[in-house]
């Protein structure tokens, strides 16, 4: 009979049998494998020498020119490039920072590849955390010896080289990699006095404008060395960045978590200067309002009674926005500076009543709850006074209104329960003054309530 596993053919057909069997199957692969790695080692003999001569090539003209890969990339030194070369990933970190490292003795500039490579830990993988660490990740994989060579290095390109001037929010590689420096060096800046004028001359900008995401401690520990080698400039800065980040976005100023806790009379009235600067967002203003209140009270109590009595050329906007923001977080403090204003001005009284009971849906926590049981009264008449109670829109359940309810009833709805947060604090503080108070409100305006309800 004739069989087919007799025949040799050019494709080795010849090895299976045309008889289907369970054994023909591992059979199978094992030659599809077989020929698999055939045809890899096929196209790999004729690219080796081609790379083998491109890789001593490439040797050559590095020995000649004198110069790294590193350095040889076009744009690597401009303000945009910050990414790791290509193809440095295929080389271990280690030997990648202990290169750089020791090239950094004569060429300052590559502190600007070191601080790259050490937003990377030991095995080339970034964390999340690198870009606002003021310490670099790799930091912490260093030896003693290569941090010495760092820091050295560090010093060197601080006294060596500058940031180009940049606007307010923007940070280039050398500001980014100057503050890392800085960082390292902050023990160092003060008592090496050439270290200190460089510090001063050229790099006070980069750490005022810097914005840490997590390194807000070191941050604080700059600015105070900043204040003290050149107070004016680093006010000067500050002032800057803070009108740039109130004027721009969202109105959020980042700026100010850094001298939050700074209480000098001279940071207050630059923070106050920039509150009443013109064309500032609403969020701005209460946030840099909040600053002076809660670190420099006693200071700020001359500016406010400024305003509370109409003395400035504040836009009314403007003027509602402080008044509100200092009522709210010191009620009682602030009681016989703005609470009259409030009673002469009827305007001012409901603009600011209406801040209040804006704030109050998001937040319950407020000053009011710390005032005496008769101011709470006088709140309450205050409101029931600019606000009827008859003219409190019916209670809807639910934040959305609906189609019959305009928009311009919200802020409304907001007053009138806002008002009836006044006997829930008069009710919560289990009290004989509490219980008359109560009592006298209900005296008062029980007609009220019952023409609300009909």
């Amino acid at each position: 009979m004739f069989s087919r596993t007799n025949i040799a053919r050019g494709n080795e057909t010849y090895r299976f049998s045309a008889t289907n069997t369970l054994s023909d199957i591992p059979l199978l692969i094992g030659e599809i494998l077989r020929r698999s790695e055939l045809r890899s080692q096929r196209k790999a003999r004729p690219r080796s020498p081609i790379q083998k001569i491109r890789a001593i090539c490439t040797r050559i003209i590095r020995r000649i020119r004198g110069k790294s890969p590193e350095v040889e990339l076009p744009g690597f030194y401009s303000a945009s490039a910050r990414e790791i070369p290509h193809g440095t990933y295929s080389i271990p970190w280690p030997t990648v920072v202990q290169t750089a490292l020791k090239r950094l003795s004569t060429d300052s500039r590559i502190w600007l590849n070191v601080c790259q490579y050490l937003a990377f830990d030991g095995d080339w993988k970034p964390s999340p955390l690198s870009a606002g660490n003021n310490i670099p990740l790799g930091w912490v994989h260093l030896s003693v010896t290569q941090k010495t060579l760092a820091l050295a290095g560090a010093k060197k390109f601080l006294i060596e080289h500058e940031p180009p001037v940049a606007e307010p929010g923007k940070q280039t590689n050398y500001s980014l990699a100057g503050y890392t420096a800085v960082a390292l060096l902050v023990g160092q800046i003060e008592s090496a006095a050439e270290l200190a004028s460089a510090f001063r001359d050229k790099w006070i900008r980069a750490v005022v404008q810097h914005s840490p995401s997590n390194g807000t401690d070191s941050k604080r520990a700059l600015l105070a060395i900043c204040r003290r080698l050149d107070p004016a400039q680093t006010l000067g800065l500050l002032r800057e960045t803070i009108l740039h980040e109130a004027t721009t976005g969202q109105g959020v100023i980042s700026a100010t978590a850094d001298v939050e806790e700074i209480a000098e009379e001279e940071v207050q009235a630059m923070l106050w200067e920039c509150a009443t600067a013109p064309n500032l967002m609403t969020e701005a203003i209460c946030q840099l309002v909040i600053l002076v209140t809660k670190h420099g009270w006693n200071w700020f109590k001359i500016p406010l009674n400024e305003v509370a009595n109409g003395n400035t050329s504040l836009r009314t906007e403007q003027r509602v926005a402080i008044l509100a923001t200092v009522f709210r977080l010191r009620t009682v403090e602030s009681w016989d500076i703005i609470w009259p204003a409030m009673q002469i001005d009827t305007e001012l009284g409901r603009s600011i009543f209406r801040e209040l009971a804006c704030h109050h849906q998001y937040s319950a926590e407020t000053g009011i709850h710390r005032v005496s049981e008769s101011k709470l009264i006088d709140l309450y008449r205050k409101l029931a006074e600019l606000y009827p109670i008859e003219e409190d829109p019916p209670f809807r359940p639910g934040p959305q209104p609906t189609e019959s309810e305009s928009q311009d009833s919200l802020p409304r709805r907001s007053i009138a329960e806002f008002r009836q947060e006044i006997p829930r604090i008069l009710a919560g503080r289990d009290s004989q003054a509490g219980c008359d108070a109560l009592a006298l409100l209900a005296s008062e305006f029980e007609q009220s309530r019952s023409q609300t309800k009909r």
